[in-house]
């Protein structure tokens, strides 16, 4: 009895520290959402879940009319090329938090949900990591990725990335739990539905679990002889969470999505074809503009490397190698035999490394397919950087380990200091975490811009001709000088930020009201370029409207020119 409520009582400690640490998160990236400026897909964002709100205001004022056809489409067209989950969350926070209660900007309520849904994905990784190894892990991992720049810069924003990284990660701890529970089967088909409703990627989240389930249960398909000498194979049980997500999830993305209530297969089709058939924009790589495939099979395994923290890659590599060295000594105990708790805590375990290193894999290797459109970045990839970071809470283990048993042998204060162990993992923490801190702080608020010390940082990747940025969010670094600097009823050409997401800066009241949206360099007052590689033929432009080669103003990230604006007079 005292040993189960013990352990009723560590599990709600466990719960505890995931929910702090996801809290904590949640309320960083609130204080600092202001710093960011909005990207395009923000902006189209903005605008469809205030179309989708529309349509839930008329359903409560007339259901009826609300379910035909022609209301639903006028409503849910638009955006219609993605799952409709995390907008409908997107619009329902910025009519609470924003509209009703005034506790919110509304850009900043528009982007809670994606925050909290970042915050959600720490806490999982400390649950899960506990889970299958100790404490130790989850925290560890759960900090490593919440300190990852590239991370923190997507969780602030009003889109699916991060929130999709949360699903994919939510449906494999459910899955693996439903190995051995039918209730978290039914909790796996539902969570992939709404994986389903978040994103094009959990599509090819049974991919891997089916792969997972041919090669963990490998040894136990059998080819049992007929009676003539024929044979027929025999398969080893499949996990009833695949026929759960089979069933439950298309329900779960149907049930959710108002556009898919009318010529569902069209439709549904016409969705999946957008994408297949996705445009190919471009992306800087090495010196090197790619437009169309076929793109380089290392692009998503360097910019992992160089946007990540060098120190956590480090440390996630060392977790590989030890449980890769375990696994083996566990098959091949003439390798060195583990002790008898490890051994039957890894056999407990079978198929867990696979597990983990097949889901940070398949994401990744998913975008090194050279016809994969790779205009986005790290943000494509994300589903495998939490694993990335639960590698790394094993490197953590395995060096915090190592420094116990040191500290065992080693006479002097250090033995003699209470909880000594605990210590020495606290410092070690320390001293993996703050570096990665530390890039993380740098990088804000052009977490696009960014890269690490692998390459140089960021003017070590100018150098090496590498993307600065994308999707026009640095002009929210701007604002200030613009609200300082341009004339009343000034035309500006805001390049590559958005209608919609200009409209968001007015609105927020941290753009002046009176400044006009110019859709072109002619006719404009003020032009603004963000630097890429294939917009100088933009620059040139402006060069030649207004006579002058000299900007007005550059926003730089460490050294490194990101926003160039010019002046016409």
């Amino acid at each position: 009895m005292n040993a189960g409520i013990q352990s009723r009582r560590a599990g709600l400690a466990v719960h505890g520290v995931g929910l702090i640490i996801a809290a904590g998160y949640v309320a960083v990236l609130l204080a600092t959402a202001g710093d960011v400026g909005f990207s395009r897909d923000e902006g189209f964002y903005f605008t469809a879940s205030e179309h989708y709100m529309r349509w839930f205001d008329l359903l409560g004022e007339d259901r009826q009319t609300a379910v035909t056809q022609q209301v639903v489409d006028r409503h849910w067209r638009m955006n219609s090329e993605h799952p409709p989950l995390m907008k409908v969350l997107f619009g329902l926070s910025w009519k609470l938090f924003a509209q009703k209660l005034d506790w919110m900007r509304e850009s900043t309520a528009f982007r809670f949900p994606g925050m909290v849904m970042g915050g959600l994905l720490l806490y999982l990784v400390v649950v899960f990591g506990t889970r299958i190894a100790d404490i130790r892990v989850g925290v560890f991992a759960a900090l490593a990725l919440a300190l990852m720049p590239r991370f923190f810069y997507h969780a602030h924003l009003n889109c699916f990335d991060v929130p999709m990284a949360t699903m994919w990660f939510a449906v494999m701890a459910a899955f693996h739990r439903s190995l051995t529970s039918w209730k978290w089967a039914i909790v796996t088909g539902v969570l992939w539905g709404l994986a389903l409703a978040t994103k094009l990627n959990a599509f090819f989240i049974p991919v891997v679990l089916i792969v997972y389930w041919l090669v963990r249960y490998f040894s136990e398909f059998r080819l049992r002889g007929g009676s003539r000498g024929g044979g027929r194979l025999a398969l080893p049980g499949v996990p009833l969470a695949l026929f759960a997500m089979l069933v439950i999830g298309p329900l779960v993305l149907y049930a959710l999505w108002p556009w898919l209530w009318f010529d569902t297969l069209n439709r549904f089709g016409g969705y999946l074809g957008f994408h297949k058939h996705h445009p190919y924009y471009n992306i800087a790589y090495f010196g090197v503009t790619y437009f169309e495939p076929p793109f380089p099979i290392s692009y998503p395994f360097v910019m992992t490397l160089v946007t990540a923290p060098f120190v956590t890659m480090v440390t996630a590599f060392v977790g590989m190698g030890e449980r890769l060295v375990t696994s083996a000594r566990r098959i091949f105990p003439a390798l060195g035999p583990l002790p008898l708790e490890t051994l039957e805590r890894e056999r407990a375990r079978r198929g867990l490394n696979f597990f983990l290193a097949l889901n940070m894999l398949v994401p990744i290797l998913i975008i090194a397919w050279p016809s994969t459109p790779i205009f986005g970045g790290t943000k494509h990839w994300l589903p495998a950087w939490p694993f990335i970071a639960l590698f790394a809470g094993f490197g953590f283990r395995a060096a915090s380990d190592g420094i116990a048993r040191l500290l065992e042998k080693a006479p002097g204060i250090m033995r003699s200091v209470k909880g000594g162990r605990h210590v020495a993992a606290a410092a070690l923490g320390a001293v993996l975490l703050v570096p990665a801190a530390q890039q993380t702080e740098v990088s804000h608020p052009f977490g696009l811009s960014h890269y690490t010390m692998l390459v140089g940082e960021t003017p070590g990747s100018a150098d090496a001709g590498m993307c600065r940025q994308f999707w026009g969010f640095t002009t929210g670094s701007a604002l200030d000088w613009l609200n300082e600097n341009v004339k009343p009823r000034s035309r500006v050409f805001f390049h590559d930020t958005a209608w919609d997401s200009f409209r968001m800066f007015q609105r927020d009241g941290s753009l002046r009201g009176d400044i006009h949206w110019g859709g072109q360099v002619e006719g404009s007052d003020v032009a603004m370029v963000h630097w890429e590689h294939h917009m100088s033929g933009i620059e040139y432009s402006i060069w030649t409207a207004y006579d002058t080669v000299t900007p007005s103003r550059v926003v730089t990230h460490q050294g490194v020119p990101i926003l160039i604006i010019y002046s016409s007079r």
